[in-house]
């Protein structure tokens, strides 16, 4: 097992410019620097910060009422041309549509991965349950946070920085076609921290991987690929903290984490997302993913309800394939709104 320690100041990035450089220098193949603290913080510049960072079972209510979101987005898209109900969906997508059953669940994963924080085995991540990080809403916390270093900053420097004070624009759940603007503090709470979102993901093994752990430490010293690989399963954001660069962070802490802990397992970062997703779509495109596949399943096991999946995947490599154009469309979730500015991805299908 791997000691992480673990330092009182994570990562700290200050506009999503800076967010996108860290992503591209963690794509590029090289050796990583081993960093005391997984954690991502994102400040705002306002006295307010998004905190990625284990989720833990006192948030297994936030989580379920964010998996109603998750299953809301991707029903949202077929509303009007299947008749499945939110059982159905919450079936389809993998989550549980009995609320306890479903809080019971990510109180057990979180409490497992938490028991593993400082002892990072691969077992602990690579079960069936997997690993979910939230993002949390809070005040900045006083001490001096660490910024991004070496080449992730020298990358950052002339990025165009995100105004987080600005108004938003969003679609709102009243109007599909009008847009509303919102600032940053609607509908926040202005002392409780929130968690406001999550990412869930886990650590496979190559199909019918056959190889033994001592052989693949061998292969791994010949810099031969063994096969592992990161799978994001879910990715939602609550509406009110849409279009604020949050998938961008939420991915970046996933590579950030596996890469500090199981590296072989950063060399390819694999989910799928509903075609019709176009915004999520281009947000991963512009992240360095590739349309690797298709897929149709059916919802309810209805033939006459087909859902077209995109398999997309990146893979770390010399000099990096991502996309220098900033992205500011990072929303996911829906509270029975129009699906336009959502991004969902979801189990492969």
């Amino acid at each position: 097992k791997r000691v992480m320690p673990v330092s009182p100041t994570p990562l700290n990035f200050t506009s999503e410019g800076q967010i996108l450089a860290y992503w591209r220098s963690l794509c590029v193949r090289r050796e990583a620097t081993p960093s005391q603290n997984l954690d991502l913080t994102y400040s705002l510049g306002d006295g307010w910060q998004y905190l990625v960072t284990l989720a833990s079972p006192a948030d297994s209510e936030a989580l379920c009422v964010l998996g109603e979101d998750f299953v809301r987005s991707h029903s949202s898209m077929y509303r009007g041309e299947y008749d499945a109900d939110h059982a159905e969906w919450c079936s389809y997508l993998g989550l549980y549509a009995e609320l306890d059953l479903r809080r019971q669940v990510h109180a057990a994963n979180a409490s497992m991965n938490q028991s593993h924080s400082h002892h990072v085995s691969t077992a602990a991540f690579c079960c069936h349950s997997g690993c979910t990080l939230k993002v949390e809403y809070r005040r900045e916390t006083k001490g001096r946070a660490r910024t991004p270093t070496r080449g992730a900053r020298a990358a950052a420097v002339g990025a165009a920085s995100v105004v987080p004070s600005a108004p938003v624009e969003e679609l709102g759940p009243a109007s599909p076609t009008e847009p509303r603007r919102v600032l940053p503090s609607e509908g926040v709470a202005s002392d409780a921290n929130q968690v406001v979102g999550y990412v869930h993901f886990t650590m496979e093994e190559a199909p019918g991987s056959g190889v033994k752990r001592a052989s693949k430490r061998l292969k791994r010293k010949r810099g031969e690929c063994t096969g592992e690989y990161t799978k994001v399963s879910h990715i939602v954001v609550t509406r009110a903290h849409w279009r604020r660069g949050l998938g961008k962070l939420m991915l970046t802490a996933v590579m950030h984490r596996v890469l500090m802990t199981e590296p072989s397992y950063a060399r390819e970062f694999f989910l799928t997302v509903i075609d019709r997703n176009a915004v999520a779509v281009r947000l991963y495109e512009r992240l360095g993913f590739e349309v690797v596949g298709k897929h149709i399943s059916y919802v309810g096991n209805d033939c006459r309800q087909p859902v077209m999946w995109y398999q997309m995947s990146v893979e770390r490599c010399e000099g990096g394939k991502v996309d220098t154009d900033e992205d500011v469309s990072t929303a996911v979730g829906s509270s029975g709104g129009s699906s336009v500015g959502s991004i969902a991805s979801s189990i492969t299908r």
